[in-house]
């Protein structure tokens, strides 16, 4: 049970954070159907994702990276299909119009979350030399979450009508 604890730790931390990002925003709750595009690919890259850790070991070969016992299949599975739960009930909500700042902080969890796999899996696979678990998916979906959102959008169509295009 240790391994499962300190071993996200980092994701526990994440989800404090996006928890105080979504009762300290103005305007938290307003956006929320505006990003719900965004957030849908976000968490469809996210499944992915998660198919390409678990077939590919992550939950073996990532906790011993930080001096932890390997994760049985078990755990992994069930924390990620409940967090990916999470996700899909947030978008039912916030499509029902369910908005609140407790619904927002899923959102920005993933958000961040996302991010961080763009970032830690390259890392991870660079000092591993090669690839590791997770290494092909991160990249996308680290950077879908600024690129899919409703701003970054506007701005892409901005620049397209200035262009001419």
């Amino acid at each position: 049970m240790r391994s499962e604890i300190v071993g996200t730790t980092a994701l526990w931390i994440m989800l404090g954070v996006a928890f105080v990002v979504s009762f300290s925003a103005d305007r938290a709750t307003e956006k929320l159907k505006e990003v719900m595009s965004a957030f849908l690919v976000v968490l469809a890259l996210q499944c992915l994702h998660f198919a390409e850790e678990f077939t590919t070991g992550f939950q073996r070969l990532f906790p011993p990276r930080l001096g932890l016992v390997p994760w049985p299949d078990s755990f992994f599975v069930i924390f990620n299909a409940t967090w990916l739960c999470t996700w899909a009930l947030t978008a039912a909500a916030i499509l029902a119009g369910r908005s609140s700042r407790l619904v927002a902080t899923p959102v920005w969890f993933l958000a961040f979350g996302a991010i961080a796999n763009g970032i830690a899996h390259p890392l991870l696979s660079l000092a591993a030399g090669g690839y590791f678990p997770g290494l092909f998916t991160a990249p996308v979906l680290g950077v879908a979450p600024v690129t899919t959102s409703p701003r970054q959008r506007g701005r892409n169509r901005t620049t397209l009508q200035r262009s001419g295009a």
